[in-house]
């Protein structure tokens, strides 16, 4: 049957003008060049005339085009109406979802060549508990729903890096982790990369037992992998391996290094890279240490402005569309005294509105405060353990318009919990 809808199906488009550029008319064959790129499936009818008349309903910006595409199933001729191209599944959910919000369609799917996609804009891949182990879920931003993606019996997801405009996600798990005196200890470690548009999930390597773990993508197209361990050998020696992958899994670089400890210092972990610059190089996210507090500030050519102060470093930085600067800062050390109290002061998560020069909204106390900016939409994590959720808040109304929360806890990049101080 797929090869027959191979052969005798027939990919036939007509483009859709404003009221001065025409409308859906006679269907042409499908132009190579839409080959492999995504659209916005809207409906499917039976009859042409019906697909007609619903495509002439449908109103979109000039440089969208609204299709007409007969596809043959079951021997059957049916009738799509579409909304494309699109270079990417991220950008044709970004333009549904708009357009989905502003209630001028009801209703969407994301396809390439015909077939159902994973929509990489509405759709989050997030860490949650199944059967006491942590697992990775899929939130729809679109119709709010959570469903578990993946688990694995006897494997913790401990870190997940999700990427911002592809299809590829990379994460790691382990079997236990626990601590072997002052360090803690990571047993089993494994790193899988799941692409998305494909719901395909494989294991790439299995690490060593580690210490420390260090993820990060290193840019577009390569992400990175740091592990401390202990020596096998000599108890004082730590061995740093450092593993660079591209986004088809392939490893780029592999390094190895032994410190003595007796010798040499402990091998530190590197810093996430941060934005400090937002992407019209028009303004800069100051972070001055004065008297053992941390003011932040938003500095342009000719002045700074004063955000807030705290004792917490800076964590994360991010900025959405040169209107919003977002960061958060964490202090999770013993020397915090508030992490043994009831209210645990241990992150702050910051969205600053740069026109209006003043802060938009601010969520402190406990939890790390994780979080990855879609559009408009930030989703961040709060809490500890059982009691951490996932808040989705619109940048541009200034609302908490869902909360995500599953039994056990859920987080961005992990389940956050509290730290074991020996």
């Amino acid at each position: 049957m797929i090869i027959y809808r191979i052969v005798i199906c027939l990919f036939l488009c007509a483009v859709f003008y404003s009221c001065n550029k025409g409308r859906l008319s006679e269907a042409e064959v499908l132009f190579p060049q839409f080959k492999g790129k995504y659209f916005i499936e809207l409906k499917t009818f039976i009859e042409k005339t019906e697909a007609i008349n619903f495509g002439n309903k449908i109103s979109v910006d000039d440089e969208e085009s609204v299709h007409l595409f007969a596809d043959t199933v079951m021997r059957k001729l049916l009738y799509k109406v579409c909304i494309g191209p699109y270079n990417s599944s991220y950008i044709a959910g970004e333009n549904a979802y708009k357009l989905y919000s502003a209630q001028i369609i009801t209703d969407y799917e994301i396809i390439q060549d015909f077939s159902p996609v994973y929509d990489d804009f509405s759709d989050l891949i997030i860490v949650g508990l199944y059967n006491g182990f942590t697992s990775l879920y899929r939130y729809s931003l679109k119709s709010g729903s959570v469903e578990l993606f993946w688990q694995k019996i006897g494997e913790k997801v401990i870190e997940l890096e999700n990427a911002k405009d592809t299809s590829i996600t990379f994460f790691i798990t382990a079997q236990k982790t626990d601590r072997k005196g002052i360090f803690p200890y990571i047993t089993d470690v494994k790193l899988y990369k799941a692409y998305l548009l494909a719901d395909k999930i494989e294991l790439l390597q299995n690490l060593e037992n580690s210490i420390q773990i260090f993820t990060d993508w290193e840019n577009f197209n390569s992400f990175k992998v740091i592990l401390n361990s202990f020596d096998d050998k000599v108890s004082t020696f730590i061995n740093q391996r450092v593993f660079i992958y591209n986004t088809s899994g392939k490893i780029i670089t592999n390094t190895f290094k032994t410190f003595d400890l007796v010798k040499e210092n402990y091998p530190q972990l590197p810093e996430h890279k941060n934005k400090m610059i937002s992407p019209g190089n028009e303004y800069y996210l100051l972070d001055s240490l004065v008297e053992e507090k941390n003011d932040y500030y938003l500095k342009t050519s000719l002045k700074k402005h004063l955000i807030f102060s705290s004792e917490q470093t800076l964590n994360k930085v991010e900025w959405a569309d040169n209107r919003f600067l977002v960061f958060s800062t964490s202090d999770i050390l013993p020397s915090n005294k508030s992490i043994f109290s009831n209210f645990p002061q241990t992150s702050t998560l910051t969205v600053y509105d740069i026109n209006n020069r003043k802060m938009l909204r601010q969520w402190k106390n406990d939890g790390i405060k994780n979080f990855k900016i879609n559009s408009d939409y930030l989703f961040f994590d709060d809490g500890f353990g059982k009691k951490s959720r996932i808040y989705v808040y619109n940048l541009m109304t200034d609302k908490i318009i869902d909360t995500i929360s599953i039994s056990g806890g859920c987080g961005i990049k992990n389940i956050p919990y509290f730290p074991k101080f020996n």
